[in-house]
């Protein structure tokens, strides 16, 4: 049965104005307007998080007479987390303008604020909040050996922390189950992956390998609700499937095997620590695995309710009784939703994003094609709201050298691209995560080969359908997505124009010096090494030799340090310029400590970019400055 609504304002700043001009800039610098939006256990308040002029307030509304109460003012930081802890305490997880993450504690009966912990990010972080004890959470810290991560519980009233587990090993994650108990653990070596595991907490850890970090096995991802086993993806299957897998013989039961996407990407539906209740995964259609009927059940009435987008449960009170439901697709960036089940009531709290107008949202469309070599390749097309004639098109490829498969949401900046009259195009081009196993080798030691093809066959194609204005396509590429934009362009003739967005120009690759770094949690940078191997780049030519091949309007920005260099070789782009006449802008700008400020850096970029357009490619929406015009 469809649930019926109660629209409901809390604050005008909560929800968008509608106008029909192109979308502002300043969408860019403000942090989002809603966020931190949970419910008390006992399911009679909730929390907000809403920001004003750059800053971040909580308020907590009681249900009974929506009243809202100011509770804290966190500042210009970033906020991360928030939780209960119990009916009348808060917990909040932020990031600093410096970048370091801080915890802290609003005590809502004294409106007391008080810090717990600071540290940097990469220090400890929050793996799990614990039921039955409120004010205690637990972190994996950083050991002091600085071979991995201790678990280690945060007394929030006390201040003090207990090591509860020492790292047995070079863990770099903790599988915990419902009550915060350590059921296993991922040690990651230079050389091999391995599972810890113990049958008792008394029992002595066992270890057992399961690949190496370039061919992992297993991707391990939380504890079964059955809290015995472990729910990992089993990297061995092309495509992959998603397995419950018993730690002490590795069997495996398959939970779900998408015939032909690659999970890489997984959401679910549980608090902070928690074993999921339910996993979201992209595909052609969005697909949910719920571990339980009543979760199945209730995800289906949400759904009726709130047809056409992806719809989350995002907190629920003890009684599950009322919920929060967070929806969005790829016009709307996030409606959160309370859900009152006592009543059948549903009642809309506002937009993570605020000001913008929906007349000047793009049209977002999926598409697919066969390359010349018959590999059916996917991609996606946000079109202007409005256009008299096809469009120019930014071809964006991003900015590492394989792209990755993602579920269809609202992107503000293929939107502000829209906006000003150009269709923003994206495929996942051969070597793409998200298709199996042998799509993505279909990639290895293409870079200069068919990779490039593939991008110039999705320009004559779209050109084909009449979507977009073939002669006026625009690549765009971002650090190491860049090469990739290089080489088509040295490659094909279909680009008219290029924005390279801090691309290096250099691209060594060294894995046998950059190996993974097990203190760190984070093994991207070793894990971007491999597939830079992988693609053939190290005997492709050097960026720079590609330079002087590149003759198109080009647009350029860089980064700079504080000592005054430009971050990954823009000072031999800004050379090269100088000395060779070339139709392009070099444009730079300083990193900030400050997260407002850089955001407010993108901003400026787009801005900057937006003009180079306007002087190559206008639009209707973004016309050529009459100055320039002129003198055409």
């Amino acid at each position: 049965m469809r649930l019926p609504f109660l629209l409901l304002l809390l604050t005008t700043g909560l929800l968008a104005s509608l106008h029909a001009e192109s979308l502002s800039l300043q969408l860019l610098r403000d942090p989002p307007a809603l966020t931190g939006v949970k419910l008390s256990p006992d399911g009679t308040r909730l929390s907000l998080v809403t920001a004003k002029d750059g800053e971040q307030h909580i308020t907590v509304l009681t249900l009974a007479d929506l009243k809202p109460q100011p509770a804290a003012r966190l500042g210009f930081s970033e906020f991360v987390e928030l939780w209960w802890a119990g009916d009348n305490r808060l917990f909040v997880n932020l990031q600093n303008p410096d970048y370091s993450r801080e915890f802290k504690s609003v005590d809502l009966k004294t409106g007391k604020v008080t810090t717990h912990l600071v540290g940097q990010y990469r220090e400890s972080n929050l793996v799990h909040i614990l039921p039955e004890k409120p004010d205690h959470v637990l972190l994996a810290m950083r050991n002091a050996s600085g071979t991995g991560y201790d678990l280690r519980e945060l007394d929030f009233r006390t201040n003090r922390l207990r090591t509860v587990e020492r790292n047995p090993g070079q863990v770099s994650d903790w599988l915990l189950n419902a009550r915060g108990e350590a059921l296993a653990a991922v040690e990651m070596t230079s050389d091999t992956f391995s599972l810890l595991w113990r049958p008792t907490k008394e029992a002595r850890w066992q270890r057992r390998s399961f690949g190496t970090p370039e061919e992992p096995k297993f991707d391990f991802l939380a504890v079964h609700p059955d809290q015995q086993r472990l729910l990992a993806l089993d990297q061995s299957s092309d495509p992959s499937r998603l397995v419950a897998l018993e730690p002490e013989t590795f069997a495996t039961e398959t939970i779900f095997a998408p015939a032909r996407f690659d999970p890489g990407s997984l959401d679910h539906w549980a608090e902070i620590g928690g074993v999921p209740r339910a996993l979201l995964h992209p595909g052609d259609t969005l697909q949910q695995k719920h571990f339980t009927d009543q979760a199945a059940r209730l995800q289906s009435e949400i759904d009726r309710a709130l047809p056409g987008k992806i719809n989350l449960i995002k907190s629920t009170s003890r009684d599950h009784q009322r919920l929060i439901v967070l929806s969005f697709n790829e016009y709307m960036p996030g409606q959160y939703y309370l859900l009152d089940r006592h009543t059948g009531r549903m009642m809309a709290l506002g937009s993570r994003l605020s000001g913008y107008s929906t007349a000047g949202l793009g049209r977002a469309q999926a598409f697919s094609f066969s390359s010349s070599d018959g590999l059916k390749l996917y991609g996606r097309l946000v079109l202007p709201p409005s256009s008299s004639q096809p469009p120019p098109v930014v071809f964006m490829v991003g900015n590492r050298m394989f792209r990755t498969r993602d579920y269809p949401m609202f992107d503000l900046v293929e939107h502000l691209y829209a906006s000003r009259g150009y269709a923003v195009a994206q495929i996942d081009y051969r070597g793409s995560k998200g298709y199996g196993r042998e799509f993505a080798q279909r990639g290895r030691g293409q870079i200069q080969r068919r990779i490039p093809l593939d991008l110039s066959e999705a320009v004559a194609w779209l050109g084909g359908q009449g979507w977009i204005d073939p002669r006026q396509a625009i690549i765009m590429g971002e650090f190491k997505g860049g090469w990739v934009a290089m080489h088509t362009l040295t490659q094909t003739s279909v680009f008219a124009g290029w924005i390279n967005y801090s691309t290096g120009m250099s691209h060594d690759v060294r894995t046998d010096l950059v190996k993974p770094d097990p203190t760190s949690g984070d093994w991207n940078a070793w894990r971007e090494e491999i597939e830079i191997k992988m693609s053939g780049i190290e005997s492709a030519p050097s960026p720079m030799s590609l330079l002087p091949k590149i003759t198109v309007p080009s647009f350029h920005y860089y980064l700079e340090w504080r000592a005054g260099t430009l971050f990954s070789g823009g000072t031999r782009v800004k050379n090269f310029l100088r000395r060779n006449e070339r139709d392009a802008v070099m444009f730079t700008s300083k990193l900030s400590d400050s997260a407002t400020q850089n955001r407010g850096l993108f901003s400026n970029v787009n801005e900057q970019i937006f003009a180079f357009l306007a002087e190559h490619f206008p639009t209707e929406q973004n016309p050529r400055p009459q100055a320039a015009a002129a003198v055409r």
